[in-house]
This record gives C-alpha cells, structure tokens and sequence, in this order.
C-alpha cells in the first residue's frame, strides 16, 4: 500500500522508482480501513492515445486489485463488492424485493420493461419453435430413436411402397439376404443399409405390411415398451389391451398380442415374442402378415 500525491497514471514503465515519485510506503498491516473516494479521471497527454487507454486500464486494475486485496483483513466504511452491486439494476431489484419495497417505473422504464417482455416472450417463442423443429425433423428420419407404431415405426407406414418408404426413412432400404430365399416373390424383406441396425420390413404384394424389431434395445413402441422388458413391464404398459398365447414357431415362445381398441385400426396389431421371461423382439402391422409366426416362409 502507497501514500501518494502523484497521480498513478504517471507511473510508466521508465520511471517506476516509487519512491522518487513521492510515495510511501505504507505496510500492509498497519491498514486498519479503508476509504474508497473514486478518483479524478486521469489526465494524460503527454502520449499518444492507445498508450493513454493502456495506462489508464492498467492503473483501474492495479488499483481495484489494491482494493480486494485489502478487503478482507480491513475495515471499509463503504466496502467495494457491495458498490459494484448496487450498480447492478438487478441487485437492487432483489434488494428492494427483501426489503418489501415497491419500485417506481417512469414511463420510459415502463415501456422498456414492455419490450423487455416482448423481447423474452419472443426468445421463448424461437426456443419452442427450434425444439419443434428438430423433434419433428428427428422423427422424419429413421433412428434408434424412432417409435414403433401399430401401423410402422417413425416414418414408415404400413402401405408404403419401398420406394416411399425408403423416401420418408431417409435411408436407402435394401434386400434383406438372410430371410429371402427368392422362393416367394410376393413377399419378402429389406432392411436400412446401415442404421438403425436389427430392423426389417416384411413387404408383401409390393407395399410394406409389417414391421419387426429383431435386436435393437434402443428402438421403442409408443408406450415405451422394448427388447429386453420383462413380460410383467409389457402387461402393465398395455393394461387391459394384452392377450397372452404360445408360438406356433416354439413351444419356449409366448407372445403377448395387444389389440387396438379404435375402429380405424382394428386390422393392425402389436406383438411381442417373449423367451424366458423377456421380450425377444416384436413387431407390428396389418393382419394377416403381422401374424406369420415364420414370417414369408
């Protein structure tokens, strides 16, 4: 700490002799408290201006550091934290609430208060409107996030062709070569050419009829149901709506069978295949092809 007379700001860095230029020293515990005033801006016009802005930013600094530095172990009449918060309006705003003080509003605060609103009503409205936004683009593409629906999954519905389908997955579909052996050509599978994965479109007649989930855990029905659930999961999600039978493919298998209660889709279904206990894989579509138990075998 420094006694001085000299205006800081003359301090460069070829004349940073304090002593010469009139200061004294002043230890650091002899500081008992401390009187904040804001000085006199500095006048310097002996340099050029991009000098005078650097002395000038440099002795702000220099200065509040002295400040906190000594905050704590003294004792300031008007203690510097506090005087930068009560330039802050929102400061004050909270202060005034504690103290249950009503604020007064000219009429130029009023109306910036009103465009203040409509400026955070409008960012509000954006927000919405990009979560819209991406949620539905999101669901326009064929993901591990899309949802199996009684009548497809995400996008692709039940009486697409492949080719409108493949248009709405966003996703070329491709022949599936492990269930199609070329013997039935009114009904075969394809399946995305890359993601999601362990997904397949039973195709019958030219026109998409089911869909299965073979092995993709992330990949759910509407209602949250997933590989991997347990029988007693599935029953609750679809409460009242589950018929429990066995597989015609294996005698391990049963199948839980939800039924739609809406007219408009009483020809569709939802099944999952459970093996010990847990959900093996489902599918969904129209009847009959959601009820192959060997798909288009």
């Amino acid at each position: 700490m420094m006694k001085t007379t000299t205006p800081i700001g003359m301090l460069v860095r070829e004349n940073f002799d304090l002593t010469k230029r009139g200061y004294i020293p002043i230890p650091e515990k002899e500081v008992l408290s401390v009187w904040f005033r804001r000085p006199k801006e500095i006048e310097i016009s002996h340099v050029n201006d991009k000098i005078a802005a650097f002395i000038k930013a440099q002795s702000t600094a220099l200065l509040r550091g002295l400040y906190f530095g000594t905050h704590d172990s003294s004792r300031w009449v008007n203690p510097l934290p506090n005087m930068h918060r009560s330039r802050d309006k929102f400061q004050q705003i909270q202060l005034a609430r504690k103290l249950d003080m009503r604020i007064p509003l000219n009429t130029r605060r009023v109306d910036m208060l009103q465009k203040l609103k409509y400026f955070i009503l409008l960012c509000c409205l954006s927000a919405v409107f990009f979560v819209t936004f991406f949620s539905v683009n999101a669901q326009d593409r064929l993901t591990d996030k899309s949802q199996v629906f009684i009548n497809g999954i995400g996008p692709v519905r039940v009486g697409m062709t492949v080719e409108q389908a493949s248009k709405a997955s966003g996703t070329r579909l491709i022949s599936n070569n492990y269930t199609n052996d070329g013997s039935n050509s009114n009904c075969f599978y394809i399946q995305p050419e890359s993601n999601p994965k362990n997904i397949t479109f039973m195709v019958t007649n030219g026109r998409i009829s089911r869909v299965d989930i073979l092995g993709n855990k992330k990949i759910t029905t509407v209602k949250g149901a997933r590989i991997g659930d347990t029988k007693a999961r599935v029953i609750s999600l679809y409460k009242g709506n589950i018929q429990e039978t066995n597989s015609e493919s294996s005698s391990s298998i049963r199948l839980l069978r939800f039924t739609p209660t809406d007219r408009n889709d009483k020809n569709y279904r939802l099944i999952f295949e459970i093996y010990e206990n847990r959900v093996n894989s489902f599918r969904s579509g129209k009847l009959p092809e959601v009820e192959y138990s060997e798909g288009c075998a």
